[in-house]
């Protein structure tokens, strides 16, 4: 499970990727701030990372935390969820409410916990500390996170899928 060094003191971070503005309240950030003390109650050590994060830092930003947050609240606004995807690629486990377009095959796979009620901040908690107290859960989903996108979301499968579209037209 990566964790950061500062001093002697080692912390499992939690990622929220997405923008902070008011027009993307939408994604969730609120409850998972509201969900710390809870987490923090059983995961002393637990620390949230959010904010703009350049593209080329990414995937180290994926590598180097224990969970990926996005507890979206709106099914009008949110869509499929790269960030998801993104997370799972780099062998991160995921936390999404129901609402995420990726929760369905999150669940088929077990490459994460999906939080049935977006609006629970107990839930939400609950589902974070699983991972966060449990390594061996954390690598087992992170590694049926890699295998989905392998087996979905590669691109050369998806223009496999997108030639054969095209000569049925």
């Amino acid at each position: 499970m990566p964790q950061t060094q500062e001093g002697n003191e080692t912390m499992k971070t939690i990622l929220f990727v997405g923008l902070t503005d008011e027009y993307h309240k939408y994604k969730g950030l609120e409850l998972l701030i509201r969900a710390m003390p809870l987490i923090h109650k059983q995961v002393s050590d637990a620390t949230l990372r959010f904010g703009y994060i350049p593209e080329e830092e990414l995937v180290k930003a994926y590598q180097d935390c224990d969970v990926v947050v996005l507890p979206s609240t709106s099914a009008k606004q949110e869509g499929f969820g790269i960030v998801v995807l993104e997370a799972m690629a780099c062998g991160r486990p995921v936390v999404v409410s129901k609402i995420v377009g990726a929760a369905r095959l999150i669940r088929q796979y077990s490459a994460g916990i999906v939080v049935a009620n977006p609006n629970d901040i107990k839930e939400l908690a609950f589902a974070i500390i699983s991972l966060l107290t449990n390594p061996d859960m954390v690598d087992h989903i992170g590694k049926n996170g890699r295998r989905l996108v392998e087996e979905r979301y590669d691109w050369k499968m998806i223009a496999k899928q997108i030639e054969r579209i095209y000569e049925t037209i």
